[in-house]
């Protein structure tokens, strides 16, 4: 009787171990769905904020004709979150015009855009070679219609974003003055901060 009793505890020890190894391993499984579940609950909130977030400008009025070169009015509608600062650029045919503003989430409002030359190629009676806006975070957005990156948060250095935006579509020479007023000289601060993180020569 003794190395039954023996033989059954140590059976039940053998079971009990199994059982709580088994329960280990279900909890490691779970905590980690779990764990996925609730990082992509954040990932999904985190998209669903930046699309409330995002400013989406479009032109409204859009006349089929060319602009001449001369300002002209036209309203510019916000279907998104709210920008405290945006540029947008039009251009027709070879006439290329500039305007800038804040506007309130899903709201429209009247903007003078001013001409400010002309570029070397002509591209139809009405396009948006860039509109960039900034939302309420701070964080500026390629706004720009019917590109293929539209829509999209400005990563790295905005300057240079800028710059090889302006150079893409030859107009540097035109509209770098125009940026660096409207956008509160948009080089000044990041060039700033990139000097300021060069390592310092010895004496």
């Amino acid at each position: 009787m003794a190395v039954d009793y023996d033989r059954l505890m140590s059976l039940a020890a053998l079971v009990v171990a199994i059982v709580g190894t088994a329960a280990g391993i279900w909890a490691a499984v779970f905590a980690t769905r779990a764990d996925s579940a609730t990082r992509r609950a954040m990932l999904d909130a985190s998209e669903r904020y930046d699309q409330e977030a995002r400013p989406r400008l479009e032109p409204v009025g859009v006349q089929a004709r060319e602009y001449g070169p001369t300002n002209f009015v036209m309203e510019i509608a916000n279907r998104g979150g709210a920008t405290p600062l945006f540029v947008f650029t039009v251009q027709s045919e070879r006439h290329t015009f500039i305007a800038s503003g804040s506007l309130d989430e899903h709201t429209r409002e009247s903007f003078e855009f001013m001409y400010v030359g002309d570029v070397l190629y002509s591209t139809g009676q009405f396009s948006t070679p860039f509109v960039v806006a900034q939302d309420r975070l701070g964080r500026w957005w390629d706004c720009t219609l019917q590109h293929l990156l539209a829509g999209t948060v400005i990563k790295g250095s905005f300057h240079k974003w800028i710059d090889a935006r302006l150079a893409e579509r030859g107009m540097m020479d035109l509209l770098d003055a125009q940026m660096t007023f409207r956008v509160v000289d948009y080089r000044g601060e990041e060039m700033l901060k990139d000097f300021r993180g060069r390592p310092r020569k010895n004496d």
